[in-house]
C-alpha cells in the first residue's frame, strides 16, 4: 500500500491536477474513461487506473487528452500497491516532456520525477528537481511540497547550525507568499516545520511566530480540527513556560476554548483561561459548553479569585 504521507501530497497533487487537466467536453467517451482512471487513481485502485488510462490511450483523444491519460498511466505505475515499474513510468514522463506541456504539465511532471529519483536513492537529481521548483512554483502546491522535501532532506537533525540555517532560508522563501484563508496550500505545514525547526534551536520567539501563523492562516477545514487545537494549546504552553508571558498564553488557551470547544484539551485550557484572566464568566456562558453547569462555573471562577491555578 502506498504509505499513508506520501498518498496524502499525491492526492493533493491530483487535485492540481484535475486544476490544470482542464479538457473540453469533445471526445466525451474518451474524458468518460480519462476520468475513471483518476477516480481509480484517487482510491488507490491503481491497476484499474492504469487499465483505464492504457484504454483511454486508445482512443481517438485532442492533444491535451493524451498529455492527460499519459501523465495519469505513469502515476499509475510509480505509485502502485506493491511493487513499481520506475523505468516505465520515467519513459512515459520523457515521453510527455517532448510534446512541451504546459507549465503547470511540466511543474506535476518534475515533482513526480524527483520522487522517482528518490525512490532510486539518486538524492542530487531529486533535489535538483526541487530547487527548480522552489525557484519556478512556489506560489502552488508542487512547489511548496518541493520547499517541504528540500528541508527534510537537508535540514540536518534538529538543533544544529544546518537546521538554522535551513529554518531561515525557508522562513525567507516564504514570507510574502500568497494565500487565501479557503485556499492555503502547503503554508501552514511549512510554518509548523519552521516552527519546530526553531523550536527545538530554543529560538521560542521564532517558534511562536510560525506556529501562530499555522493557526492564522489555516483552519479546521483546510489542515484539520485536531491539528489547529493542538497547534493552540503548543502556543499556550509555550508562552506560559518558556517566553513566561501570561497574557500571550492567556490568549491562547482562550482561543483554543472559543474555537475547539470539542478538543480533548478544552476543559483543561478553559482552567487555565480563567486563571489568567483572558475570559471571563460571561463569555464562558455564551459558549454553551456541554456539560458546563452553574455549579462547576462558580467552582472555576471562585478558585480564580483565590489565585489558584
Amino acid at each position: 500500500m502506498v504509505p499513508h504521507f506520501m498518498a496524502h501530497f499525491r492526492l493533493m497533487l491530483l487535485a492540481t491536477a484535475s486544476v490544470i487537466f482542464c479538457t473540453p467536453l469533445a471526445a466525451a467517451s474518451a474524458q468518460e474513461k480519462i476520468e475513471q482512471g483518476w477516480r481509480e487513481f484517487r482510491f488507490l485502485s491503481l491497476e484499474l487506473a492504469e487499465q483505464a488510462f492504457q484504454e483511454a490511450l486508445e482512443l481517438e483523444l485532442t492533444p491535451e487528452q493524451v498529455v492527460e491519460a499519459k501523465m495519469g498511466l505513469a502515476m499509475s505505475l510509480q505509485y502502485p500497491e506493491s511493487g513499481r515499474d520506475l523505468q516505465k513510468a520515467e519513459a512515459i514522463y520523457r515521453d510527455i516532456l517532448s510534446m512541451d506541456p504546459a507549465v503547470e504539465v511540466q511543474a506535476l511532471l518534475s515533482s513526480n520525477l524527483a520522487d522517482l529519483h528518490l525512490a532510486r536513492g539518486e538524492t542530487d537529481q531529486a533535489l535538483a528537481l526541487f530547487n527548480e521548483l522552489i525557484n519556478t512554483s512556489l506560489n502552488s502546491v508542487i512547489g511548496q511540497d518541493a520547499l517541504r522535501r528540500k528541508i527534510h532532506l537537508e535540514g540536518g537533525p534538529y538543533g544544529s547550525e544546518t537546521s538554522r540555517r535551513m529554518a531561515d532560508e525557508a522562513a525567507e522563501r516564504i514570507r510574502d507568499l500568497e494565500w487565501t484563508r479557503e485556499r492555503p496550500r502547503l503554508l501552514p505545514v511549512l510554518h509548523d516545520q519552521i516552527g519546530l525547526m526553531y523550536f527545538w534551536l530554543g529560538a521560542y520567539e521564532e517558534a511562536a511566530y510560525h506556529f501562530e501563523q499555522m493557526t492564522l492562516i489555516g483552519s479546521a477545514e483546510t489542515t484539520s480540527y485536531g491539528s489547529q487545537s493542538s497547534m493552540l494549546y503548543r502556543l499556550a504552553k509555550l508562552y506560559e513556560n518558556e517566553l513566561n508571558d501570561a497574557a500571550k498564553a492567556g490568549h491562547f488557551y482562550r482561543r483554543l476554548i472559543v474555537e475547539y470547544p470539542n478538543s480533548n484539551m478544552a476543559y483543561y485550557s478553559l482552567e487555565q483561561a480563567v486563571a489568567l484572566g483572558s475570559i471571563s464568566r460571561e463569555e464562558v456562558q455564551t459558549l454553551n459548553l456541554s456539560g458546563m453547569t452553574a455549579d462547576i462555573l462558580d467552582d472555576l471562577f471562585s478558585t480564580a479569585d483565590r489565585g489558584g491555578r
